[in-house]
């Protein structure tokens, strides 16, 4: 039997660049997290396994390819916020900052009580 000794500055020509895992939490409901080298790990949660695992390899693929948009933050942010921020750390720049500041005002008492990834075109254009 013989065994090979690698050298310290030996690699492998493969690398495992993202990996998915499912598990069943306390609730019921199944997590899945996908790891990908370099970046945080992504986790959501799903009521069926067959989901969950539908769910995973097409976030690895998008991750590979470089497609991947997270919108978890825009899942909890409200139009309201990103409303009040631009006017005061933008709109004051500008010439006309006090129309645009009225703008966003209108903008708010119309559709400021939304989540940003519900809002459509029609929305806005009913504006």
């Amino acid at each position: 039997m013989r065994i090979a000794i690698l050298p310290e500055s030996f690699q492998f020509s493969f690398q495992i660049k993202a990996m998915a895992a499912v598990s069943k939490t306390p609730s019921g409901r199944f997590r899945v997290r996908v790891r990908w080298i370099g970046l945080p790990a992504l986790s959501k949660t799903f009521t069926s396994r067959s989901t969950a695992q539908a769910w995973a390899p097409t976030t690895e693929s998008e991750l590979e390819r470089s497609v991947y948009i997270d919108t978890s933050q825009a899942q909890s942010l409200k139009l309201f916020v990103v409303l009040n921020r631009y006017a005061e750390e933008v709109a004051v720049t500008h010439k006309g900052w006090k129309q645009e500041q009225s703008r966003c005002k209108g903008l708010k008492d119309r559709l400021g009580d939304r989540v940003l990834t519900d809002l459509i075109s029609s929305a806005v254009s009913g504006y």
